[in-house]
């Protein structure tokens, strides 16, 4: 995923586990949300609506759509900290 062109969703890989289900890089999770985050942070600013399948215009609130950026933002925070302890749990010992 790619943080460096803002609005491009890129997955790095996604693989399959032995019992059938399908898994992506917990990095590639956190870059997700942090990307739809922005997005719905410059549509709060531009005061962009969105378009139903039936083709019609609906008008999103500025401060909802903060709102869920911040929350979806939050979620990232969070998930990368739970990845951080489990990867100190993992290192071995210094020798």
């Amino acid at each position: 995923m790619s943080d460096d062109e803002p609005g491009i969703i890129r997955f790095t890989s996604i693989g399959q586990g032995p019992d059938g289900r399908y898994y992506m890089p917990a990095e590639d999770v956190t870059a997700l949300l942090r990307g739809i985050a922005r997005a719905w942070t410059e549509h709060a600013i531009e005061g962009a609506g969105w378009r139903s399948p039936e083709g019609e215009e609906v008008e999103l609130d500025p401060a909802t759509l903060r709102t869920m950026a911040r929350i979806l933002s939050q979620q990232a925070d969070s998930l990368e900290v739970q990845l951080i302890a489990h990867r100190t749990e993992e290192e071995p010992p210094p020798t």
